[in-house]
């Protein structure tokens, strides 16, 4: 992933995410995040009772948004990205998720839930501190 994504998407923290639900009607909301550069994935947490949740158990393909923590109305900066989330049911990979994720929001410990992992496919990132134009995009299989 190239070097101005990843340093974007480590200092964000709040994303937006869009999934289907059963009838293939969008559903979105909102969650903070960690970014895990190592593995290109997006690890957030949800009370384990939401109707996202039912809804990407179904079909885990998700995509959503980052902006900026702090808006410029100057300069128009933030990140499109398309992933898929894991299967709650792999505890090896949810347990240093969700160790990774309380480490980086250590309040987060106290309220209950599941930390869910989305695995990046696709980053479209658009910085007009680099130019008017310039998009940076990244693939996982092109990489």
């Amino acid at each position: 992933m190239q070097l101005p994504i990843s340093e974007f998407l480590k200092s964000q923290s709040l994303t937006s995410i869009a999934c289907l639900d059963e009838e293939g009607a969008p559903h979105s909301f909102t969650a903070y995040y960690y970014y895990d550069e190592s593995k290109q994935r997006l690890l957030f947490k949800s009370s384990g009772t939401t109707r996202h949740e039912k809804y990407f158990r179904k079909n885990p393909k998700v995509s959503g948004t980052i902006h900026p923590d702090q808006i410029s109305k100057l300069h128009l900066i933030g990140a499109q990205w398309r992933g898929e989330v894991n299967n709650p049911n792999d505890f090896s990979s949810v347990f240093e998720a969700t160790a990774m994720f309380h480490t980086a929001h250590p309040g987060a410990i106290m309220i209950p839930g599941l930390v869910w992992i989305i695995t990046l496919e696709e980053v479209d990132f658009t910085d007009h501190h680099l130019g008017i134009t310039p998009k940076l995009s990244w693939n996982r299989n092109a990489s």
